[in-house]
């Protein structure tokens, strides 16, 4: 019902129970006083005014003392700013060198370079996940940490192990850093020192990958002087964190102020920073400039905040508006809080006469004050109590009636004594049950959706009842079945008759959902109300297998229509032989069966359960799996419970031609399976397998595909891939030329960190250590 035009219906009988509540009495309209100068309003008003005025006075000879100060405020402010920044670049910076100082004296990367006569890949991998790690630790500010050995000459880096021409002139290529400036590095002096930044880029195939704006940082150790350890610092992470909150133009220096380590922004002119610099000054004015410098405790840096004049001017301007907008902020409350605090104190005294004038005590408004309640309340309490009293036991008597009947039909034992006297005379009753059916046609995403639509449905079917009949109760038994009842009276409309008028009123909803409607016979005691029930829940029974509300008003006899043996012996001819028309025309017989035999919902429902057990039945007894066949046709519940026999008849249709073309392809197919799997793994084992994309080439689920692999060859899937490939690497490791990472790429293996483990855990041997058995065997 929700979100749908059809609502209409409800809402309309919601306006008339509506019309139908008490009108509760409406205070007389009345000509308001008008405050008078001498009134409580107008002089409480005058005193708080000139408060206001002492106050706005303060305000504005404050203001005019503090503008003479603020352009120095504002200085000072971003003078603070740049300071903040220096602390978080510097911290940053200073954070960053200790840890790089610290791989001088691991212990990993000390065995390394002992090791020069051959390549240690096993200690070459710790110092990478070192490196990694150490780079995760100062994400964003670092892209990349690496570590250059002069003999032999690599470079490890938190994603592998390269030479200097691959780190430098493909991965981390700049113009102004060539392999040769890296390598040049190994006979500087200084200990530390930081880099102009530059453009980096990764270069591929086609286009070149950007690295970004990046800031090398050299860190040496004067001992050990074979290798060093560099950073890659992003520049434009930094600025983003900790530029300064004011800034036309932001730079670093280099501690002689020589060069640029690096500059953005419009104004930052970098000879100009650079000549304007004092060592004695924090900050210079230099035409419509401000400079304000201050330089690093840890870098030795001058970092340099540009700030142009009439930047200034407008942060002065801001501040100005702002202290005028207080003022007038202050200005406006202080009005606003005057008229209300008046007329909080002016209100309980208006009231007060007004109670008096009209001498009605419902004419009193104000809350909040103890005497002015108590006046009200002293001459309406009686009234008011008593009418509460009335609502309250009118309510309580509809639910415990309710409670009673409920009890009845759930069969649960209750003394008629104590409700004897909510119930009325012994009178002829009838019932009726509404069954609440879903369109599948619609979404409906959840089974609450059908108990709130089904308590719309009960409000709709109260109202319309009681203004009908005398005595209607209605009431929810379960999420989808409402009961309704009718104590009789000669004089009032027949029960069929209002029960059509209904269904004329669903037959408008038809499109989102339809009704079941059993009317039962009638009963002249309360002791057979249980009976009254099963009465209509047999007849309830008899709805037939469409998508109609349906009104049943005589319970037929009804016999059981289900599958015979002769028909199942059918069925399973027409699936072996796999004939698409036979399967169409017994199914359309079985159609014609239900339509001639007028077969009820339930009858459909079983004959078709029937036929699809029937079905998974002989599946088996071919030894044919049946869990692709089940998953393709898991809302089969969700069909037959849809009452829409097309959509079965498809349904159905297209499960026996799955189920048919199964059988064929097991009759001509014996292995096609495996022998499609293997011969896929054999074509593509340098390439990335996956179950999911062989499982979507045969059509069948990945889970089948690898219980039926690991039958039938006794190896699960991926261990067959990793035998193919580890095949294939010792075929290539007999050939010199080929590199061990140009082996690994070329069976399947991205990470040759992977492809080395994998290989030890297969052979016994490392591929090095394979590579030099092979060698050493005589031809």
């Amino acid at each position: 019902m929700e979100n749908c035009d059809h609502t209409y219906h409800y809402s309309a009988i919601h306006l008339s129970l509506i019309e139908k509540e008490e009108l509760m009495p409406r205070a007389l309209s009345f000509k308001s006083i008008k405050p008078q100068r001498r009134s409580l309003f107008m002089q409480l008003l005058a005193s708080f005014l000139v408060i206001i005025l002492l106050l706005l006075s303060f305000h504005v000879l404050s203001f005019a003392f503090f503008r003479s100060l603020m352009q120095e405020e504002i200085i000072r402010y971003n003078e603070a700013g740049l300071q903040h920044a220096v602390d978080n670049y510097e911290r940053q910076l200073g954070m960053l060198t200790t840890s790089m100082l610290s791989l001088y004296m691991d212990d990993a990367v000390s065995s390394f370079t002992l090791n020069n006569d051959r390549i240690r890949y096993d200690i070459a991998d710790q110092i990478r996940i070192q490196l990694k790690k150490m780079s995760g630790s100062f994400y964003p500010y670092v892209d990349n940490i690496a570590i250059a050995f002069r003999e032999p000459k690599l470079v490890i880096e938190k994603d592998g192990i390269n030479t200097p021409e691959q780190m430098y002139g493909k991965f981390y290529a700049s113009a102004d850093y060539s392999p040769s400036f890296w390598m040049e590095q190994f006979n500087q002096s200084e200990s530390t020192k930081l880099f102009p930044a530059r453009e980096f880029s990764e270069k591929g195939i086609s286009q070149a990958l950007r690295k970004g704006n990046l800031i090398p940082l050299v860190v040496k150790n004067k001992l050990q002087r074979h290798f060093y350890v560099s950073a890659f610092l992003n520049a434009d992470a930094f600025l983003r964190a900790y530029q300064p909150p004011v800034s036309d133009g932001f730079g670093i220096l280099s501690p002689d102020t020589s060069s640029l380590l690096f500059g953005t922004a419009e104004h930052f002119n970098t000879a100009q920073a650079m000549a304007a610099y004092q060592r004695d000054k924090e900050y210079v004015h230099d035409g419509d400039l401000f400079f304000f410098y201050l330089k690093g405790p840890v870098t030795g840096s001058v970092y340099v905040n540009v700030i142009s004049a009439s930047s200034l001017s407008a942060q002065i301007a801001k501040l100005n508006w702002m202290l005028i907008g207080i003022l007038a902020l202050v200005l406006v409350i202080g009005l606003a809080a005057s008229i209300w605090f008046s007329m909080r104190i002016h209100q309980p005294i208006r009231s007060l006469l007004r109670t008096i004038q009209l001498k009605r005590a419902d004419a009193l408004k104000y809350k909040g004050i103890m005497e002015l309640e108590e006046i009200g309340s002293n001459v309406q309490q009686l009234l008011m109590s008593n009418q509460s009293m009335n609502r309250d036991l009118m309510r309580k008597n509809s639910l415990l009636r309710h409670y009673f009947y409920t009890n009845k039909l759930k069969m649960i034992h209750t003394r008629s004594a104590d409700f004897q006297e909510l119930l009325q005379e012994e009178r002829p009753y009838r019932l009726a049950l509404f069954k609440l059916y879903r369109k599948q046609s619609h979404d409906w995403t959840s089974e609450a959706s059908t108990g709130r639509t089904a308590y719309f449905v009960m409000e709709f079917i109260q109202s319309s009842l009681s203004a009908k009949y005398e005595e209607a109760l209605v009431f929810q038994m379960e999420r989808d079945q409402i009961i309704a009842l009718v104590m009789l009276r000669e004089e009032e409309e027949p029960l069929e008759e209002a029960v059509h008028t209904l269904k004329q009123v669903f037959d408008h909803d038809k499109e989102y959902l339809f009704f079941t409607i059993a009317i039962s016979s009638a009963y002249a005691s309360s002791a057979e109300f249980n009976a009254a029930y099963e009465e209509t829940i047999c007849m309830e029974r008899q709805r037939l297998f469409h998508e109609e509300t349906e009104l049943i008003r005589v319970s037929l006899p009804q016999s059981e229509i289900s599958m015979t043996g002769q028909e199942e012996q059918q069925l399973n001819a027409v699936l072996v032989s796999g004939n698409e028309d036979a399967l169409k025309s017994w199914l359309d017989k079985i159609m014609r069966r239900f339509h001639e035999m007028r077969a009820t919902g339930e009858d459909v429902q079983r004959f078709t359960d029937d036929c699809i057990q029937a079905v998974y039945k002989g599946l088996s007894a071919l030894n044919l799996p049946t869990e692709a066949l089940k998953a393709k046709f898991a809302d089969w519940d969700h069909v037959k419970r849809g009452y829409h026999l097309g959509r079965l008849h498809d349904y159905l249709l297209a499960f026996l031609h799955d189920a048919a073309a199964l059988i064929a392809q097991s009759l001509h197919e014996e292995d096609a399976v495996t022998k499609f799997v293997k011969q896929y793994i054999e074509e593509h084992y340098g390439e990335d397998i996956s179950l999911d994309t062989i499982a979507d080439e045969l059509q069948l689920t990945s889970g089948y595909v690898s219980t039926y692999f690991k039958e039938k060859t006794g190896m699960k899937f991926s261990q067959y891939v990793n035998d193919m490939r580890i095949r294939q690497a010792k075929r290539l490791l007999r050939q010199p030329e080929l590199k061990i990472l140009d082996v690994a790429a070329r069976v399947g293996y991205h990470n040759v960190n992977s492809f080395i483990r994998m290989f030890k855990n297969t052979t016994g041997l490392s591929p090095g250590e394979y590579r030099k058995k092979i060698d050493a065997m005589p031809d």
